[in-house]
């Protein structure tokens, strides 16, 4: 049977992972009829605006060659999922092609896809920063107080999460609408979709992303256990070094780095940073908890259509918001009686940047 599997991303979900695995592996998957093809985000927007394939596009000619020479075709790209009319146009456009129809897409806990994505992109623009530290301002609370990644955990908390929108502006944190606009725009066409969500729970089987991803698929896997192993694509940034670019980005009107760019370098100095992760503190777990609280209704009812697990998603404690307003002016009054929590926080991040300084300057001569 000829079919289309459309992995409709969102990012911070896996996408990369599961991007790199057929990229990487793509002679296996030839050798049954598979074609993987990563889209231009470019040639989805277009698609999204006409609710068509651009005409006279090369990818509208590299998407339809596919099409037609392979038994499988597997298409990709995390902006699918922020642009659902594309994923409906794609359908409708390819369905001659296919008897079967297959859309996966994964979630995670809101608390840390707002985080991830944070630290991946946000702490890189100077717009966005600025906006949560207005934010807090406008709601009479100081935001030197806090750092970067409170200031924007804080500014979602007060509007309820329409300031971690996506950069490219879309809203899409909450799966079951968005989930469900997408069910809907593809109602007419003979496609289905299937949802997961990470990590994969360690009950599950199977229990990795990959293998999880080729079962929703109803692909064959490849033979090569090494081909099997989880890629994790996209870098892992020091969240020292996030702290240090987020406030070079606000204090300066010259862009450090944008979004998307440098990812390398900035990977070279996480690694030369010698704290990897920090702990949580009571707060940071506090404000996570009530995103948590936020999104739990309409998570169960995500958890009930797709059959996802509501584990997940359960917060680990219930918060509402004005408990959680409550608790950062309680922050607030704390760190202004005792600046010295805060102080030594920055000076310990100092340090250690100056250290990595060294490191970077004698792995070069």
């Amino acid at each position: 049977m000829r079919k289309l599997i459309i992995h409709v991303g969102p990012g911070k979900c896996g996408s990369s992972s599961i991007q790199e695995h057929f990229k990487s592996n793509e002679r296996d998957y030839s050798l049954q009829s598979a074609s993987f093809l990563q889209l231009n985000a470019n040639w989805i927007g277009k698609a999204s605006k006409i609710n068509d394939f651009p005409e006279e596009s090369p990818e509208t000619n590299r998407v339809k060659n596919r099409a037609s020479s392979h038994q499988t075709l597997i298409l990709s790209h995390e902006y699918l999922f922020q642009k659902p009319r594309a994923v409906s146009t794609i359908s409708k456009k390819l369905e001659q092609y296919f008897q079967e129809i297959i859309i996966i897409g994964y979630s995670r806990r809101q608390s840390e896809h707002i985080k991830s994505s944070f630290n991946q992109w946000i702490f890189r623009s100077r717009e966005r920063l600025l906006e949560s530290y207005n934010c807090l301002e406008e709601h009479g609370i100081n935001p030197t107080l806090f750092t970067s990644l409170e200031r924007y955990l804080i500014a979602g908390a007060l509007t309820d999460f329409r300031s971690t929108r996506q950069l490219s502006g879309d809203l899409i944190l909450n799966w079951h609408k968005r989930y469900s606009r997408l069910d809907e725009l593809i109602k007419n066409t003979n496609a289905t979709i299937k949802c997961g969500v990470i990590p994969i729970p360690k009950a599950a089987s199977p229990n990795s992303l990959v293998k999880d991803f080729h079962l929703k698929a109803d692909l064959q896997p490849i033979n090569s256990r090494k081909n099997q192993q989880e890629i994790q694509a996209n870098p892992q940034f020091n969240q020292t070094l996030v702290e240090a670019v987020s406030n070079f980005q606000l204090l300066n009107e010259i862009k450090l780095v944008e979004p998307h760019k440098k990812n390398k370098e900035l990977a070279a100095i996480s690694q030369a940073l010698t704290t990897k992760s920090k702990n949580k503190t009571t707060f940071e777990t506090q404000l996570e908890c009530y995103i948590d609280s936020f999104f739990w209704n309409s998570n169960k009812k995500f958890c009930e259509k797709y059959d996802l697990p509501t584990a997940s998603f359960e917060p680990r404690e219930i918060l509402t918001k004005s408990i959680i307003r409550h608790l950062v002016k309680t922050e607030q009054i704390k760190r202004q009686h005792d600046p010295e929590i805060l102080i030594e926080t920055y000076q310990a991040m100092n340090a250690e940047l100056a250290q990595a300084c060294m490191k970077l300057i004698e792995s070069k001569t």
